[in-house]
């Protein structure tokens, strides 16, 4: 199981627009719903479940990354999804700096195990400084 089965071209991109979290939630809901995966699932279901994960803890960890994530009822399949906002994002997180990277995920809620497992695989990418310098480079979703 790797992240990297589950990261399509049409749930990136290179350019968010929104600059507020709430915003920034719902950008993030948007871009993942154009996966397949969701095609049975409401935009409002996804936006809502990212929200009220947020209540828990900001999943803004630091160093300009966040990783908004949750888990989802009749969901089959992991989905994950990456953006980046050039300008960042008041995000709330750890250490108060506006967040540039995004990789947001949506499991399955019965594969706890899975979901941490993807949830650790991305921490461990993201603590490589030189593959933080080439996301914020991407000019495109290729």
């Amino acid at each position: 199981m790797s992240i990297f089965d589950y990261i399509k071209k049409e749930t990136c991109t290179p350019q968010l627009k929104a600059k507020k979290k709430e915003d920034i939630l719902l950008e993030l809901a948007t871009l993942l719903k154009k996966s397949p995966a969701l095609d049975t699932i409401e935009l409002d279901t996804i936006y809502h479940a990212l929200k009220e994960r947020e209540t828990i803890g900001s999943t803004g960890f630091g160093d300009h990354i966040a990783i908004p994530h949750c888990k989802l009822e009749n969901l089959d399949s992991f989905v994950i999804g990456i953006g980046i906002s050039r300008k960042g994002v008041d995000f709330k997180a750890l250490d108060n700096k506006r967040v540039h990277i995004f990789f947001v995920t949506i499991g399955p809620l019965n594969r706890p195990d899975i979901h941490v497992q993807m949830l650790a695989q991305i921490s461990r990418i993201l603590k490589n400084k030189k593959a933080c310098q080439e996301l914020m480079k991407a000019p495109s979703r290729t």
